[in-house]
């Protein structure tokens, strides 16, 4: 969902304010995508002047996000319904940006069905069965297993050079329903 760009320094900041609040939850199933993914990935870093952070999240957490994101007063975003477990976004503050948290129903497999977006992030977990992590500023980080192959086929053989949102090679590949 396209917002305001923002300053690389808010969104490390806000990631890592939003990885430590799932950690205080004992919240572990759950990874970066999108954009944010994009980022991590190709830069180690939020990508200066996106406009939020992508996390997909098991659905059956939803409640306890809602709840959460509700006691520390975060105002809701009206474009997306808060009244389905599809999406929880919220506007941004003076010192976070939007976060968009997808929910998604997970097999066994550790496919991440995001129900927003409708894109299924295939085979998100290890031969463990658990998310890897990567470290960022002293902080873990959740990423899905084969993130390289993701992105991929989510933005294209051109993920790894900063393209314009609206072109052929920036939007060319984002119909794909299975990443």
């Amino acid at each position: 969902m396209a917002g305001s760009a923002q300053p690389v320094e808010k969104l490390n900041h806000t990631l890592i304010y939003f990885t430590d609040l799932l950690n205080e939850l004992k919240i572990t199933d759950w990874f970066i995508s999108y954009g944010t993914l994009l980022g991590m990935v190709r830069d180690n870093s939020c990508i200066d002047g996106d406009d939020d952070i992508d996390i997909c999240v098991h659905e059956k957490h939803f409640s306890i996000i809602k709840k959460k994101l509700d006691d520390l007063k975060f105002k809701p975003h009206p474009i997306a319904p808060q009244n389905t477990n599809g999406i929880l976004k919220t506007l941004d503050t003076e010192e976070l940006c939007s976060i968009d948290f997808y929910f998604c129903s997970v097999n066994e497999e550790g496919d991440y069905h995001d129900k927003w977006e409708r894109v299924t992030w295939s085979k998100c977990t290890d031969e463990h069965g658990e998310i890897p992590s990567v470290l960022f500023e002293n902080t873990k980080i959740n990423i899905p297993h084969g993130s390289v192959t993701k992105l991929e086929n989510r933005y294209g053989p051109t993920w790894t050079t900063r393209v314009q949102r609206g072109t052929p090679a920036g939007d060319g590949y984002r119909n794909r329903p299975v990443i």
